[in-house]
């Protein structure tokens, strides 16, 4: 068992990170205390779920796009302004980042094995723990995808 508690650990700062200039330093110093073979599930598990994410954004905006637009001629991805055009494309796509590693995490944490190997390496370094690993995700994560959404509306009005 853990001799601490994962959801009192800190998540990074990312930002301060950035800004400093440490990000991909303390990234790789992160990422040598994640030696499990679990850890490759995960990124097995969060292609298909970005795929899945970042269509089902896209279908979205085609949706809200031709219930405002109902006699729109064309390919569904055809937009009269390029700019909702590359809204529509784009926007999805970083979305789906934070909900594939959200939704993958998730899922390999579920695995009994898996949670034991992911508490033994947090115990080394605590801020790469599932709570503060889910909570930093979420922080950057839910403001991206209310963008997205936004976005994705204000493209299908413009249509």
């Amino acid at each position: 068992m853990p001799t601490h508690r994962d959801s009192e650990a800190k998540e990074p700062d990312v930002i301060k990170e950035l800004r400093e200039g440490t990000w991909l330093q303390n990234a790789r110093a992160r990422k040598q205390y994640q030696k499990s073979k679990w850890n490759n599930l995960v990124m097995a598990l969060a292609l298909p779920i970005y795929l899945g994410a970042a269509y089902g954004l896209i279908s979205f905006a085609a949706f809200v796009r031709n219930l405002l637009h109902p006699g729109h001629v064309g390919p569904p991805l055809a937009y009269t302004n390029v700019v909702a055009g590359a809204c529509v494309v784009f926007a999805p796509l970083v979305a789906s980042i934070f909900i594939a590693f959200v939704g993958a995490n998730f899922l390999v944490y579920q695995i009994p094995p898996a949670r034991r190997a992911f508490d033994k390496e947090s115990e080394a370094m605590p801020s790469i723990g599932y709570s503060v690993s889910q909570r930093a995700l979420l922080k950057i994560g839910v403001p991206t995808v209310i963008v997205t959404v936004v976005l994705l509306v204000i493209a299908a009005v413009i249509g």
